[in-house]
């Protein structure tokens, strides 16, 4: 099992500096708010390799963040921590036509078991300032759709009910 939530101050504190590195502050909550005050969220350390922060909710689970090391990359750790999450997954992707990492993101993901939701989705601001982003879901599993959504928004984002541009 590669996944903990037990952790050293030193471990939890090498984990933020990957956080803050890996992910633009309008994507990433700020510093002050993690980890978020919710029993669903979990912060877990894939052992000496990088990060996943998720939210446990009935009939879905939501990764927020999924992050390795740089130097860790291509070894399988991925495919084999997305393997330890059971039940249906969630997740926010940049659209494909971003760029051609988010292209390589996704066909990472399509191989492990997740498929590219046709739907309109905006990311609400994590705080003051910072901007919502147009970005895409990825599932694996079943789950209704528009009820993760409301989950994500209200509880992940605390975005209020009429923030839920979907079509």
């Amino acid at each position: 099992m590669l996944l903990s939530i037990e952790m050293t101050a030193d471990k939890r504190r090498k984990l933020m500096e990957l956080y803050e590195s890996a992910f633009p502050a309008e994507e990433r909550r700020p510093s002050d708010q993690m980890p978020p005050d919710d029993p669903a969220f979990r912060f877990y350390a894939i052992a000496d390799h990088g990060l996943l922060t998720a939210w446990e909710f009935p009939g879905v689970t939501y990764v927020e963040h999924f992050a390795v090391y740089p130097e860790t990359r291509g070894n399988g750790i991925g495919s084999s921590v997305l393997a330890e999450l059971q039940g249906a997954v969630i997740l926010e992707v940049e659209p494909p036509e971003q760029s051609t990492e988010a292209r390589r993101r996704i066909a990472f993901y399509e191989r492990n078991g997740f498929r590219l939701l046709d739907v309109d989705y905006m990311q609400p601001s994590y705080a003051p300032g910072l901007p919502s982003i147009p970005l895409r879901l990825m599932l694996r599993g079943e789950t209704d759709v528009d009820e993760a959504v409301r989950l994500i928004h209200s509880r992940v984002y605390r975005a209020g009910a009429d923030t839920h541009p979907r079509s």
